[in-house]
């Protein structure tokens, strides 16, 4: 069952160069990285803050997280500069992107 997270999750892997492949014969979308190779989900950016090393930060001016009394910010440039903190450090970088990616209008 998909979740809100599913579909800004898809906004995000779609900015990072992710591609969707959809295959009718078997009415399945695989996804295509953007180093080429095949997968059948998106990394879940909200949860798995190596994804967001691996496929998000290349993408960014630059990036910042730390680390302040149990909570975590995380900031994001491209165009402007947006922060979000979270108990959980990928929730926070998740969040910042997709500040960033709305106020510049990206997809």
């Amino acid at each position: 069952m998909a979740n809100d997270y599913d579909e800004r999750n898809k906004s995000i892997a779609l900015w990072a160069g992710f591609k969707p492949h959809y295959i009718k014969a078997i009415d399945f979308t695989m996804w295509i990285r953007p180093d080429g190779k095949e997968i059948t989900r998106l990394p879940r950016f909200w949860c798995d803050l190596n994804a967001c090393f691996k496929w998000l930060v290349p993408e960014l001016e630059g990036f910042t997280i730390t680390s302040d009394g149990g909570m975590f910010r995380a900031e994001a440039s491209m165009r402007g500069t947006f922060w979000e903190r979270n108990n959980k450090p990928a929730m926070a970088f998740f969040l910042a992107i997709e500040a960033l990616l709305k106020y510049n209008k990206l997809p």
